[in-house]
């Protein structure tokens, strides 16, 4: 479906979170194919859609527990793949699908309590050898990319996304370092 030109909508997790948030499998495909059809028919051919807005995803991960914004409890289960359905969706509609990543944010805040306790960063956080691979950084937490094992997830959680889902393109958001 590439094309010689972008015209994108972003769909960032505040956004997607209208959709998910107390919404099932059913409710979800529903709302999203309205969306992607009604985007498609304004014209644009691709939407570009924050898929890992904290350490956490919108997608079931190897690497990262199901987004707080999925139903407001990071690592809570995923009863459906919100991505897997937003690729179906934008197949259907001709359009190109573009995961946004921010591969280092870990939290808004820099409440720990408030990850998943499978989260890596909790993990390292209360490690005692990996502790300084998440740092807090004007009241918000990140991964330190000063270390390879920090670096190795970002690769393979992109890695994931892209043998799993038919994308066209992966966004690194990175105002934030």
């Amino acid at each position: 479906m590439q094309e010689s030109y972008v015209k994108s909508v972003w769909i960032a997790y505040y956004e997607l979170e209208e959709f998910t948030k107390g919404s099932d499998e059913k409710n979800f495909r529903s709302s999203i194919s309205k969306a992607f059809k009604h985007i498609h028919e304004l014209g644009f051919n691709t939407v570009t859609v924050q898929v890992r807005p904290c350490a956490d995803s919108f997608y079931p991960s190897s690497y990262f527990p199901s987004s707080i914004y999925f139903n407001g409890e990071q690592g809570s289960d995923m009863d459906y793949d919100p991505l897997l359905i937003m690729c179906q969706s934008a197949q259907k509609y001709k359009l190109n699908i573009e995961a946004w990543i921010n591969p280092y944010r870990v939290s808004q805040d820099n409440d720990y309590t408030k990850l998943s306790r499978d989260n890596i960063a909790y993990k390292w956080h209360n490690s005692d050898d990996k502790s300084d691979y998440v740092k807090e950084v004007n009241d918000k937490l990140y991964f330190n990319p000063c270390y390879k094992e920090v670096t190795k997830l970002i690769v393979d959680g992109v890695t994931e996304i892209v043998e799993n889902y038919s994308i066209s393109a992966i966004h690194f958001d990175d105002y934030f370092y």
